[in-house]
Formats: C-alpha cells, sequence, structure tokens
C-alpha cells in the first residue's frame, strides 16, 4: 500500500467517523430506546412518581410513548423522563445516550459537541449532571 493510498483511507475513516457520530441519533431505533431507558430508570414498572401508584394500561401507553400519563389515584401527570436525570431534556433522548456513552469514555465534551453539533453548553450541562467531579 502506497503512503498516497493509506493517506486516503486514513481520511475516509475520518470522514465516516465524523458523519456517523452525526447521524447516530437518526439511527438508533427509538422503540427499542425507550425500552432501554423504561427498564433502566423503571423496572419495567411505569408508577407515578407522587404516590407510587402503577399507572393504568391507557396512561402507560401514554408515558411510553412520551406523552402524559395521568395517575387514577392521585390524579398527577406524569412524563416519561419526569423523576429522572433526563427530566426538561430539550433534545431526544437518542442524543442524550450517545453524549453519556462519549463522555463515559473519555471524549471531551468540545469534541462532543463538534462531532453532534449540539451546542457546547448542552454537552458541558450534560457532563455536570453525569459526572460533576470532571465538568468544566
Amino acid at each position: 500500500m502506497t503512503e498516497t493510498s493509506q493517506s486516503i483511507e486514513i481520511e475516509q475513516c475520518r470522514k465516516i467517523g465524523a458523519q456517523a457520530l452525526r447521524d447516530l441519533p437518526d439511527l438508533i431505533d427509538d422503540s427499542k430506546l425507550t425500552e432501554w431507558f423504561f427498564q433502566f430508570f423503571y423496572d419495567g414498572q411505569a408508577c407515578c412518581f407522587r404516590c407510587g401508584a402503577e399507572l393504568s394500561e391507557r396512561s402507560r401507553r401514554s408515558f411510553l410513548d412520551g406523552r402524559v400519563g395521568s395517575c387514577r389515584a392521585c390524579g398527577k401527570q406524569n412524563r416519561f423522563f419526569g423523576g429522572t436525570i433526563l427530566a426538561g431534556i430539550k433534545t431526544n433522548a437518542t442524543s442524550f445516550l450517545l453524549v453519556a456513552a462519549l463522555l463515559s469514555v473519555g471524549v471531551s465534551s468540545r469534541d462532543i459537541a463538534n462531532g453532534t453539533n449540539l451546542p457546547l453548553s448542552t454537552v458541558r450541562m450534560w457532563q455536570k449532571k453525569l459526572n460533576p467531579e470532571t465538568a468544566p
């Protein structure tokens, strides 16, 4: 392999990596991700954050679809990410998961922001939530 062809391959790999990082949130299966978060945060139980009562099947479906699920016992309206570290995020859960994974392996917040087209301030805010001792 010549030096020129090796440099072309390296450049192609960089382009593929950069493009894949930007497009990854669109390539992940949202229904599988929702199920993963549901198991991670709630152990598969859709319960009211206020009183702990299990949500009805209809409210559970609404809850899992990202809509409001109301508790029959106390009337509290519950959202899927309410009561979790993801409450109030202003982007999709896929992007959050990607940022969390990259931060966990030591990628800098600036590199993540550049690669994902997320604002640096957003990446740093999540870094602070996930790992306060490493946040700038």
